[in-house]
């Protein structure tokens, strides 16, 4: 399952540093985007490709895509109840029906509203979002097309599932 690179990366922040621990506990959300952009690279060729990564990483994407495609199932956060009923139809879960509780927010973050961007109000967080927003797109190209890649690989699947039913 990927999310869109900025919203995992909020996301991250908001739990702790996800992915990277104390060297980033008390920095800013574009800090914390430098720790960790490339991390759907590191996802899907390993720990030690990432070396080879900080220098090549956009020589690294067809690789990771091509592990991607290799995959049975990719679902798209964004599209919580599409890759649920995806990963039902393949897997053949309960007779392809899912139930109630896979659509449910059991993990919905309390903290994202208070995020630790060393703002007081919600109107200079949503600035100090939207500046590291801006930079971190350009910073994290390769998870951004590992990304894209993965919803077309999605949306390819539902397609070729739905032709089939």
């Amino acid at each position: 399952m990927l999310r869109e690179p900025f919203e995992r990366l909020v996301s991250g922040y908001d739990d702790h540093y996800h992915d990277c621990g104390k060297r980033c506990h008390g920095q800013d959300l574009l800090y914390y985007g430098k720790q960790i952009q490339g991390i759907y690279l590191k996802f899907l060729l390993g720990s030690a490709k990432m070396r080879e990564m900080h220098y090549n990483a956009s020589k690294l994407v067809p690789l990771a895509v091509s592990r991607l495609e290799q995959f049975t199932f990719v679902g798209i956060l964004e599209e919580w109840d599409l890759s649920v009923c995806l990963c039902h139809a393949l897997f053949g879960y309960r007779r392809g029906m899912p139930i109630n509780a896979e659509f449910t927010a059991i993990r919905s973050s309390s903290k994202h509203n208070a995020i630790t961007i060393q703002v007081r109000s919600k109107q200079l967080r949503q600035d100090a979002i939207e500046r590291a927003r801006k930079n971190y797109h350009s910073m994290a190209l390769a998870d951004r097309d590992i990304y894209n890649a993965a919803f077309q690989l999605f949306n390819r699947r539902l397609n070729q599932y739905h032709n089939r039913s």
